[in-house]
């Protein structure tokens, strides 16, 4: 980066560091002024070390070893080319910032603050002062010298427009494509404005990437301000999709899928069930729906918490709204946020084993079934005197497992008992004078759950509707599991 005059407005000059040094009489070993500035970046976005350093926390009981081997392999998963691996290690030094987390990168050990230095050395970090300035000297008749690339690049973004630049500088500035990218063709979106009029209009060119690259001064075409590149992505071209099949599966393991396989062929190519499963009890998971589920058990806890807090300070002559036991109530909070989501989803297997096209589905990257063994059996759990496991018996009901169990404990909701069916529903059985009886017949593996009601000694509903739907979900989830 050079400033050009007394206004100290700047220019910046791209150069190949390695040629610099291993050639120096190339072109990129550029001869230096006073007040020149040389920003070197590292490989990494600071998404790229936030995601490493979250990802590879380990635990005391791990080995420096074996923390390395597991950034080494999410970095291979991602498909990341890098040559170092980021770790996290709770161990403990002698030295002052000993409290300080340690984090091993290209075999070294270094604190937090050196952690947070290394980020400064991105791309975006070092660039942001340098297109600030380029907007500021901006002025009419002389766009921004801003050029901006996106899509199948390793690091999109805004860059600096150095002299003569050109599409294959831009995406080298970028860090080169990436393996998916489309490179028979890209899009140059360049802002034209009318000499008559000064009315602004987008032109779009198809560039010829694979020549451009290779330097043809037809088709690499030259860079100006508020250029707007974009690498199109190879069609079809997606990370290969996995689906794991366990259980009574005749082949089980993890499966490769093509785009748009349905469960159904799935199954199929593994040879169908065994005579021992139970497809009425398929547990099928999908990560989309975990981390979904996942967020709203988080916010139920937050949620909670607050309401929480909002009871036990507020001075309210009504002793009604104060709760009894808010340390109870909060640790109850505390394990049910730690609960996981498990992201199942209800599928009818007997009926896509039948060949019923309304009820197959398209498959998904990370998609899990398990088809446990056949057991004919009752479970009943929660707030009951002995929770316990029955075999089915077609002539009993809810209220019936429910005596067998000891009955329901005195701070058990007994107007919210409900029953989780092997493939995942629920069911609520009621009864009342207007709408009649919901007593649905028993099936094997089917557990009745009776929740907890969170505050019965002060017979609060109203506020409690919140952690009785918090209690119910995370049981359900271990009911699941």
């Amino acid at each position: 980066m050079r400033e050009i005059n007394p206004q100290r407005d700047i220019e910046v000059y791209q150069v190949n560091l390695a040629n610099a040094i291993l050639s120096p009489t190339s072109k990129d070993n550029l001869k230096l002024n006073s007040r020149d500035r040389v920003l070197v970046f590292n490989r990494f976005n600071n998404e790229d070390l936030d995601t490493l350093a979250d990802q590879e926390t380990v635990s005391k009981a791990k080995t420096l070893e074996q923390a390395q081997l597991q950034a080494q392999q999410e970095q291979l998963k991602e498909q990341e080319v890098m040559s170092s691996s980021v770790a996290v290690s709770s161990a403990t030094p002698i030295e002052k910032d000993s409290k300080q987390p340690k984090i091993v990168f290209r075999g070294k050990e270094i604190t937090k603050d050196d952690f947070e230095a290394l980020k400064q050395n991105t791309r975006r970090t070092l660039l942001a002062p340098v297109l600030l300035q380029l907007q500021q000297q901006s002025r009419l008749g002389l766009a921004p010298q801003i050029a901006e690339v996106f899509g199948e690049v390793k690091h999109p973004g805004r860059y600096p427009i150095t002299p003569r630049m050109t599409i294959s500088t831009l995406i080298e500035a970028a860090g080169g494509l990436t393996y998916n990218a489309f490179t028979i063709n890209a899009e140059l979106a360049r802002t034209v404005i009318n000499s008559k009029d000064e009315r602004a209009s987008i032109d779009v060119e198809r560039i010829n990437l694979r020549q451009a690259i290779k330097g043809s001064t037809a088709d690499d075409a030259v860079i100006v301000g508020r250029d707007r590149l974009n690498i199109l992505e190879k069609p079809n071209v997606k990370l290969q999709s996995t689906v794991t099949l366990q259980g009574e599966v005749r082949f089980p393991g993890t499966y490769t899928v093509r785009q748009g396989e349905t469960l159904g062929e799935l199954l199929e190519r593994a040879g169908g069930l065994t005579e021992f499963a139970h497809p009425q009890g398929a547990i099928f998971t999908r990560e989309a729906l975990r981390l979904q589920e996942q967020k709203l058990l988080n916010q139920y806890a937050a949620d909670m918490r607050a309401e929480t807090a909002k009871k036990t300070f507020r001075a309210d002559s009504n002793m009604g709204s104060v709760i009894s036991d808010p340390d109870k109530t909060l640790k109850f909070v505390e394990e049910a946020s730690r609960s996981k989501a498990l992201g199942r989803m209800v599928v009818q297997l007997n009926r896509i084993l039948k060949d019923e096209r309304s009820t197959d589905f398209m498959l998904e990257d990370g998609d899990f079934l398990f088809v446990p063994t056949f057991r004919n059996t009752v479970s009943i759990m929660g707030e009951v005197q002995v929770p316990i496991t029955y075999l089915l018996d077609n002539k009993l009901d809810v209220d019936d497992y429910l005596n067998k169990a000891g009955g329901a404990k005195k701070q058990a909701d007994e107007d919210r008992i409900f029953v989780v069916r092997a493939d995942g529903s629920v069911y609520k059985p009621t009864s009342g004078y207007w709408f009649g009886n919901n007593h649905e017949e028993l099936k094997a593996g089917d557990t009745i759950v009776v929740p907890i009601d969170t505050d019965y000694r002060d017979a609060l509903s109203t506020w409690t509707a919140a952690t009785q739907i918090l209690y119910q979900t995370g049981v359900a989830i271990n009911a699941l599991k």
